[in-house]
């Protein structure tokens, strides 16, 4: 009899402490979820950009900053603006564009991300067999990948390279296009 109510005695001890962790371990996975849902929309918020600079015979200084929104931890939405300066020494030639657009961001596995932008930029054309030039507004849509490394709990650096599927003549960029940033 007495093994059996010391049988008994155990069952519960241990019973008690496996429902204990049970009860906890639900209790902060309801806390943490709270968390993220009452967490105001400015805070789902991001600020950064790029820069880049060069200098010499030709000089290329741009800026590109970005607000994005994270409506899901994984989930990057925002818009990207960039503008920037050309002067080439070599050909008397200088100019400045500006544009920018709507670009998502999926994270899909550790850092790993898909993303898709569509951007708008006007700039000077060079017309074909001429010297002369027009400003004119031109599209990309730009599909990629791209890797983030976090700095600290809510900021990170990136760097995306990114294809446009719209490629044409009139078409700024050529593929791929690579990108680096911070994201805070």
């Amino acid at each position: 009899m007495k093994k059996v109510l010391f049988f008994i005695f155990i069952f519960f001890v241990f019973y008690g402490k496996i429902y204990s962790q049970d009860a906890e371990a639900e209790l902060r996975k309801q806390n943490i979820k709270e968390n993220q849902d009452t967490l105001k929309w400015f805070e789902k918020l991001t600020f950064g950009g790029g820069f880049s600079l060069s200098l010499g015979s030709y000089t290329h200084v741009s800026i590109s900053p970005i607000v994005g929104y994270r409506p899901v931890p994984f989930v990057l939405v925002g818009i990207e603006s960039r503008y920037a300066y050309i002067k080439d020494n070599l050909n008397g030639f200088s100019s400045n564009y500006y544009g920018g657009g709507p670009f998502v961001r999926l994270i899909v596995y550790k850092g790993i991300y898909a993303q898709a932008q569509a951007e708008y930029v006007n700039y000077d054309a060079i017309l074909y067999n001429s010297t002369t030039s027009q400003r004119i507004w031109s599209s990309a849509y730009l599909i990629g990948v791209g890797y983030r490394q976090a700095l600290s709990e809510h900021s990170y650096s990136y760097i995306s390279i990114l294809w446009d599927i719209n490629e044409t003549a009139t078409s700024l960029y050529t593929s791929p296009i690579i990108r680096f940033g911070f994201l805070f």
